[in-house]
């Protein structure tokens, strides 16, 4: 990776306001959503500008509970690019974590994308780790520093586990300086891998195994609970309204009802995508095994052959001094070594394949 290459990902839910400061920082023309609307569903990359004498690159991401693709999908498409960074040898040097100063509180959009986001990171490069807070002018001055204090205070909103680590939390004023300040600032940082790149690549783990992985099993789990119970709650509402023959009651809980039973199909839709993506990667690292095993396997096979040929023309030549018997000797240690080496190996590969 080239020193003066500088690679930024800009991550958040969707409406913060992530492709707009993508653009004014570096004069990409990225489509920009407008309300929950999302307008990006690939992990995109800006061509290099130039920063203090940096080459920066910065990455757009989709947010998790987009309008358009899956949390499976989601999950997929920014761990695969990352993943891919990580094997080519390139390092962040930084994460932004776009948040709307205009939430008041964390709801359960806002917490499962900052969730996914430390889950992506993980604790050792928090420190990394700028957020990012936008849409100050949707509110007053005073009323968004004291929102801003909000976040650096109470445990709800689960920044100030960011400023421990050594993060920030920074004020965007929503125009091209106020965006390249932020990344002057964040120039310096050391490169460090994320989490889920070591969870990837080092310990070569399945999507579904990492901790980002597993967070968003929790989460679509979280969530089935949740609209089975509002539907069970429908059930109820529908009955009072078929006893008071409320027909206009009646007409809006079917409404809510097949509203939520898409909602639970879609659910239950990215649960089964997450588990064939788990059998999948599964049954691949199998095969690779499986495949190095029998490559060992056959490996060891012409170590053995040779190693009984070199001690068949030891015993046919009948040399007992000399530099021919030690050379021969010294070649016949080396084979006998890899012959001990492929034997552990294949203990290791037992082990491994119980």
């Amino acid at each position: 990776m080239d020193d003066n290459e500088v690679l930024i990902a800009v991550m958040g839910q969707t409406g913060s306001g992530k492709s707009t400061f993508v653009n004014l920082a570096s004069g990409s023309k990225f489509p920009v959503g407008h309300g929950l609307a999302s307008c990006t569903a690939q992990v995109r990359t800006t061509e290099p500008f130039q920063l203090a004498g940096r080459s920066v690159i910065l990455i757009d991401t989709p947010g998790f509970d987009d309008s358009e693709i899956s949390d499976v999908e989601v999950l997929k498409r920014i761990s695969g690019f990352l993943e891919l960074t990580y094997k080519n040898g390139k390092r962040l040097s930084g994460l932004i974590y776009m948040h709307p100063i205009t939430d008041t509180r964390i709801g359960r959009r806002s917490r499962y994308n900052l969730q996914m986001f430390k889950k992506l990171c993980g604790d050792e490069t928090l420190g990394n780790v700028v957020v990012v807070t936008t849409m100050w002018s949707s509110v007053g001055e005073d009323a968004g520093i004291s929102r801003l204090q909000q976040l650096r205070d109470e445990d709800q909103f689960e920044f100030n586990s960011v400023e421990a680590r050594g993060g920030r939390i920074l004020r965007y004023g929503n125009n091209k300086e106020a965006a390249l300040a932020i990344l002057q600032a964040m120039l310096p940082n050391a490169r460090l891998p994320l989490q889920i790149q070591r969870e990837l690549v080092v310990e070569r783990k399945t999507i579904s195994e990492t901790g980002a992985g597993k967070e968003l099993g929790n989460g679509l789990q979280e969530l089935e609970d949740k609209y089975k119970d509002q539907l069970q709650e429908l059930r109820t509402e529908m009955e009072a309204a078929l006893s008071a023959k409320d027909l206009q009651m009646q007409q809006a809980v079917k409404a809510e009802r097949i509203r939520l039973e898409d909602l639970l199909a879609a659910l239950t839709e990215d649960k089964r995508r997450l588990e064939a993506e788990y059998k999948r990667e599964l049954a691949e690292a199998q095969n690779q095994l499986q495949n190095l095993r029998a490559q060992i396997k056959l490996e060891q096979k012409t170590v053995a052959e040779q190693v009984a040929a070199m001690r068949a023309e030891m015993e046919e030549i009948k040399i007992t001094h000399g530099e021919g018997m030690e050379k021969l000797k010294r070649e016949l240690n080396k084979l006998e070594g890899k012959e001990g080496l492929f034997g552990k190996f294949k203990k290791r590969f037992a082990r491994a394949s119980k």
